[in-house]
């Protein structure tokens, strides 16, 4: 059963093509108003260079471009398969939410060079020079994901102290 286009216009004039077309060959807007381009015109548009799709598709590949060149570079210093810091865990490169993937951990209390995480940072970043020797200042540890979400990013010495204090306490 289809939708019911009481009220609407039988046929509509593409603002695109400029051809007059059954009003099925629109997409309906909210409140059933008819948008201006054909369903053709629009698809055809999607596809090409110049759609908002197309630039948001380039601008996430050049993004993704320069993260993998960091990754490689990465696994340069610190090896295919890095052991997390705190547990001895074997990580991989891979990204997302695995449980072992590296994380790059901020570990001189927000003195880094690099004060955001490190992929956002190398986003925006070409790995170059200058860049690389700001990572190797930044001085960053290799932790799992769940290593690095029981540290905590700020205050890690009274943490500690705290922990110890707790532990030794009888």
């Amino acid at each position: 059963m289809g939708l019911k286009l009481t009220g609407l216009p039988i046929q509509k004039t593409c603002s695109k093509c400029g051809k007059l077309k059954p009003s099925a060959d629109f997409r309906i807007r909210r409140g059933f108003i008819l948008r201006s381009w054909c369903k053709e015109c629009e698809s055809l548009y999607a596809k090409s260079p110049n759609s908002v799709v197309a630039r948001r598709s380039s601008s996430k590949n050049r993004r993704n471009t320069k993260i993998n060149v960091w990754r490689e570079y990465l696994k340069i210093i610190y090896g295919i398969h890095p052991k997390c810091g705190v547990c001895g865990m074997e990580l991989t490169w891979g990204h997302g939410n695995q449980h072992d993937s590296v994380v790059l951990d901020h570990r001189m209390n927000g003195k880094e060079p690099i004060c955001e995480g490190f992929y956002t940072w190398a986003s925006d970043h070409e790995c170059s020079d200058e860049n690389k020797k700001l990572f190797i200042e930044s001085n960053f540890g290799i932790l799992c994901r769940s290593c690095n979400w029981r540290i905590p990013t700020v205050g890690r010495m009274e943490w500690l102290k705290s922990i110890e204090k707790y532990l030794l306490s009888e």
